[in-house]
């Protein structure tokens, strides 16, 4: 089944390594993104310099294949990536490799408190300890 690991391309080069490496004959993912420059838009790499490839046994000729400036190592061999990480981004890729990126993040809806409420503190340093909500209106300093 192989796994996948990140190669990273000569400076400017990310085309022309994606295909040194498919023509070395490994499966290659490169991640792209649509990004507006003035009136116009251009498709580039979304990790810039950076794409993916799946290694199923020998890995030695990724480093040699043109436009390839080395693979991200553990030690002696690729780092390996996690696989569903990899499937997610291929999910949200359309025919043309452009990455669907979403808007802004969504917020986990935050419980809401009133001034004198009770709380308990479940992270960090006082977690566990009971403690009042208070809310502290900012300070405004006066120039008089």
């Amino acid at each position: 089944m192989g796994y996948w690991c990140v190669v990273r391309a000569e400076p400017g080069h990310d085309r022309l390594a994606v295909a040194g490496v498919t023509l070395a004959g490994f499966e290659t993912f490169w991640p792209k993104a649509r990004v507006r420059i003035g009136a116009r838009y251009k498709t580039q790499g979304l990790f810039s310099g950076y794409f993916f490839t799946r290694i199923d046994g020998a890995w030695l000729p990724i480093r040699r294949a043109i436009g390839v400036s080395g693979l991200i190592m553990a030690g002696a061999i690729p780092a390996r990536c996690p696989p569903e990480e990899i499937a997610k981004l291929i999910a949200r890729t359309d025919d043309d490799g452009v990455v669907r990126l979403t808007g802004r993040p969504q917020v986990a809806n935050r419980p809401s408190f009133a001034p004198g409420d009770q709380v308990r503190i479940v992270d960090g340093a006082f977690r566990g300890f009971d403690a009042l909500f208070v809310v502290r209106l900012p300070t405004i300093a006066c120039g008089c």
